[in-house]
């Protein structure tokens, strides 16, 4: 079922619980779905994410967990779900292998493509992804044991390479030189980078936005010292903008969406296409590579043939993106067409990484002075096996 807004103001009053336990939203679903089909919802700070998608045995089962605004475009929330059910391709046998893949704020539509068109289990695989709205969550999701997988940008992946390599990078599932950027109000006198100069703007703290927000502004001739950076969590970013706390922040994909549907004309986006590149890159611990080597090639297996879905089926593709993701065409086309979704291991990914951790060492985020090793906690054997032209890495 497609999230809109019209299917939420039909959510029953009962018997669904308070949404958003914890998170400072105390009203019943019914009530948060109200509130989001106003015509100018302001959503309380949100923290976190827990949106579920998951795979049976003969069904493929999506429950989205959602808060506010964030039920729409699918970015943090607890409480309310909605549940539907596809009927898993014939031959795909059942899916024995139970696996969680922790989704960061990075768009990866391939394994929305291979849960969706029953093509984990194609492969034996039980696949339930959770979306957790943040690259770091989803990593430090990882490292915690909660999933097998994630899908993370390269900041939280070499600042934990100063200190431990026991994890590795399968593959780039997606790569953009112009998903991050910047979203400011124009009523607040922001229009372009210079207006940034004195003024608060949000970021959080060690991530791929805040690496491209330094980069924008030193692009500009602004030392990053000049702004007053407010370090938040992302579910917080939309409403801060919303309510004046801050006249800008850093973000990407459906950080972006959220603010522009929250200001709407006030809107106005800071952007610099080929400032950067970043890549929304499948990591898991090397100790599971090791355990199940047979699990981690049909995972690579799946999401190859989706990429091959999405090649030869782009209509068909954006639809499941669009109806998982509760972002309208329009929306999901803006993003699309400044990324590529293709499972690949490119150099171009060592060359982001060493980039970014210079930043974090000239910057004082990271204390080490010594320059990490990348291929440590890289591993490009899987794909290559099964997939040799994908990989321009060598190691």
């Amino acid at each position: 079922m497609k999230v809109t807004h019209k299917a939420l103001a039909k959510v029953p009053k009962s018997p669904l619980p308070p949404c958003g336990g914890g998170l400072g939203w105390g009203g019943s679903c019914d009530e948060m779905a109200n509130f989001a089909a106003s015509p100018t919802p302001q959503p309380p700070p949100v923290k976190g994410g827990g949106d579920v998608y998951k795979t049976r045995s003969s069904h493929v089962k999506k429950m989205v967990h959602c808060f506010a605004l964030l039920c729409i475009l699918i970015l943090a929330g607890a409480g309310c779900s909605w549940k539907s059910d596809s009927t898993v391709p014939p031959g795909a046998g059942t899916a024995t292998e139970k696996i969680t893949m922790c989704q960061g704020g990075g768009l990866a539509i391939l394994p929305l493509i291979a849960l969706e068109k029953g093509l984990f289990a194609r492969q034996g695989l039980n696949v339930e992804i959770i979306a957790k709205g943040d690259g770091k969550l989803a990593f430090d999701a990882l490292l915690s044991g909660e999933c097998a997988f994630a899908t993370v940008g390269e900041p939280p992946l070499v600042a934990a390479i100063f200190t431990r390599t026991d994890f590795a990078v399968l593959a780039s599932l997606n790569i953009t030189d112009n998903a991050t950027k910047v979203l400011a109000r124009k009523d607040l006198g922001i229009r372009t980078v210079n207006d940034l100069k004195g003024k608060p703007v949000g970021v959080r703290k060690g991530t791929f936005s805040h690496y491209f927000l330094d980069l924008l502004l030193t692009k500009n001739g602004i030392s990053p010292r000049d702004v007053s950076l407010r370090f938040m969590e992302p579910g917080r970013f939309s409403e801060a903008l919303a309510q004046g706390e801050i006249v800008a922040y850093s973000g990407s994909d459906e950080q972006l969406l959220l603010g522009k549907k929250l200001i709407g004309e006030m809107a106005v986006i800071l952007s610099e296409p080929g400032l950067s590149l970043n890549s929304v890159n499948l990591v898991t611990m090397k100790k599971y590579i090791s355990s199940r080597p047979a699990m981690t090639q049909k995972l690579l297996q799946a999401l190859l043939q989706a990429e091959e879905y999405y090649l030869k089926h782009p209509a068909d593709a954006r639809n499941i993106v669009q109806r998982l993701k509760g972002i309208s065409p329009t929306e999901l086309e803006e993003i699309l067409k400044e990324q590529n979704h293709q499972l690949t291991l490119p150099q171009s990914l060592l060359l982001t990484m060493e980039g970014n951790a210079r930043w974090m060492i000239d910057t004082g985020i990271q204390g080490s002075s010594s320059f990490p090793n990348f291929l440590n906690v890289i591993d490009p054997a899987p794909l290559k096996a099964l997939k040799p032209s994908s990989v321009s890495i060598n190691k």
